[in-house]
C-alpha cells in the first residue's frame, strides 16, 4: 500500500477552476502557534535597518509526542487548557519538551523516547512501564503523587528516580515505540519546536502499570508535590487504561477516539488541531481503518510497512507559500511540505502540472479555521532532499 493519491477531488472554489488535485481533504484547525494569524503565513520582509538580534531565528526546542493506540485502533488525545502557555485550547497527542534531568542526555537515542513516555504519564496518567522482577506495583496514591511531583518541575523528584525507586522498567517500551516522522516549526514562528512523533500499540506493549483513572482531579490537586510519598485514602490500582487530565493544570480533558471520528469532529468545527496532528491523523485514518480483529492485524501490518520505513524517517520542514483566493472570495494560505514541486522555487499558483504536497489554510478571529491537505505524492517513499 502507498500513501499517494487516495481520491481525486475537484476544488471548485479555487482559481483556476480547472485545477484538479489528488488529495485528502478535511476541515480543521491547524498550526503550531495559536497566536499565529493569516499574515504570518506570508513571507516576512525584514528591512535593512532591523538589527541582527531582532532578526535572529529562534532555535527549535527538542520535543516528543506519542500517538498511543488501543486495541480498537483509537488514538489517545488531550485538549490543552485555555491557560496553557503554548497551543492553548488545542487538541493534540500527549507530549512536551525534552528535559535532560528527566530523560537523559540528548545524545542518547533513547532519551527523546523517554520524553514521550514521561510526558504521557504527566499529562494522561498512563504509565508505560513494567514492574521489575521484584517489588509490588505502585498503588494509586504513589502514582498520583509521583505524577504531580514530576509534572511540577519545581520538585527535585525526577522520573528516573521514581522508576528506580519502584523497580519499574521502561526499556522494552522504548524499543517498541515506532518513529512516525519529525516536524520542525517554520522559522517565522515565535515559538519553535523540533518534535519527534512516535506510535505505540497499547495492547502490544509489555504488562504496563495500570493508569491512575479512579481518583478525581480534585484529589490530584490536593496532593503535596513536595512529598512523593504523601498519602491519600488507599485505593486499589485501576486495571482499565483510562486516561485522566492533570488536574486541569495543562490538560483539560483526555480521551481515546478513532482518527476518523476525530477528523469528523474537525469538519464540524468543534475542535482545533495543529498542522502536524492534522496531517498525522489523516495518515493514521487511511492506515487504521476498521476495528475487527481480522482487520486490526492487517491494518497494523500496513502501518508498519509505511511508518517503519520511509515515512517514519521523514523530517517535515513546512514552508509558507503565499495565498490563493477562491471564487468564494476566501483567501487560503499555502503551507508547503517536502515533495511539493513548489517547495524550493514557488511557481504561479495556477500551474496545474506540478505535484502537490501542501495544506491550504483559512483563519477566523485570528485562529485557524479550516485546513485542506493536498497530497498527490507517495509519502511511503523517501523524500527528495530539499535545497536549503
Amino acid at each position: 500500500m502507498t500513501l499517494a493519491a487516495v481520491r481525486v477531488l475537484q476544488w471548485r472554489n479555487l482559481n483556476p477552476p480547472s485545477l484538479v488535485f489528488r488529495s485528502l481533504q478535511h476541515s480543521s484547525s491547524f498550526l503550531a502557534n495559536t497566536s499565529l494569524s493569516q499574515r504570518t503565513m506570508s513571507t516576512r520582509r525584514r528591512s535593512s535597518s532591523t538589527n541582527a538580534a531582532s532578526n535572529a531565528i529562534p532555535e527549535p526546542r527538542l520535543s516528543a509526542s506519542l500517538l498511543l493506540i488501543n486495541a480498537n485502533n483509537e488514538v489517545l488525545m488531550i485538549q490543552r487548557t485555555k491557560e496553557s502557555r503554548t497551543f492553548a485550547g488545542m487538541h493534540a497527542f500527549p507530549g512536551g519538551n525534552f528535559d535532560g534531568s528527566q530523560d537523559g542526555p540528548a545524545t542518547e537515542a533513547g532519551s527523546i523516547r523517554m520524553t514521550a513516555v514521561r510526558e504521557t504519564f504527566e499529562e494522561t496518567g498512563i504509565l508505560l512501564a513494567s514492574p521489575g522482577q521484584s517489588g509490588p506495583i505502585p498503588d494509586t496514591t504513589v502514582l498520583l503523587n509521583a505524577r504531580k511531583a514530576i509534572h511540577s518541575r519545581n520538585d527535585p523528584y525526577t522520573f528516573p528516580a521514581f522508576l528506580q525507586e519502584h523497580n519499574l522498567v521502561v526499556q522494552e517500551v522504548l524499543e517498541k515505540l515506532i518513529p512516525f516522522s519529525q516536524w520542525i516549526t517554520p522559522a517565522s514562528a515565535k515559538a519553535r519546536f523540533h518534535t519527534h512523533f512516535f506510535v505505540a500499540f497499547l495492547d502490544e506493549l509489555p504488562n504496563t502499570v495500570p493508569a491512575i483513572s479512579d481518583v478525581s482531579a480534585a484529589a490530584q490537586q490536593e496532593i503535596d508535590p513536595s512529598s512523593p510519598t504523601a498519602t491519600l485514602p488507599t485505593t486499589e490500582p485501576h486495571r482499565d487504561v483510562l486516561p485522566t487530565d492533570d488536574g486541569k493544570v495543562e490538560v483539560l480533558e483526555t480521551y481515546f477516539q478513532h482518527p476518523a471520528k476525530i477528523l469528523e469532529t474537525f469538519e464540524r468545527g468543534d475542535i482545533s488541531l495543529m498542522p502536524p496532528q492534522f496531517y498525522l491523523l489523516t495518515t493514521l485514518k487511511e492506515l487504521l481503518e476498521g476495528s475487527a480483529e481480522s482487520s486490526l492485524q492487517s491494518s497494523r501490518s500496513r502501518f508498519r510497512d509505511i511508518a517503519g520505513q520511509a515515512f517514519g524517517a521523514r523530517v517535515f520542514n513546512p514552508r509558507f507559500g503565499g495565498t490563493v483566493e477562491g471564487k468564494d472570495g476566501v483567501k487560503r494560505s499555502v503551507l508547503m511540505y517536502e515533495g511539493d514541486e513548489a517547495y524550493n522555487d514557488p511557481p504561479s499558483a495556477t500551474e496545474s502540472s506540478r505535484r502537490w504536497h501542501r495544506s491550504l489554510v483559512t483563519f477566523r478571529e485570528g485562529r485557524i479555521a479550516t485546513i485542506q491537505l493536498i497530497r498527490d505524492i507517495d509519502v511511503s517513499k523517501p523524500p527528495t532532499v530539499a535545497k536549503l
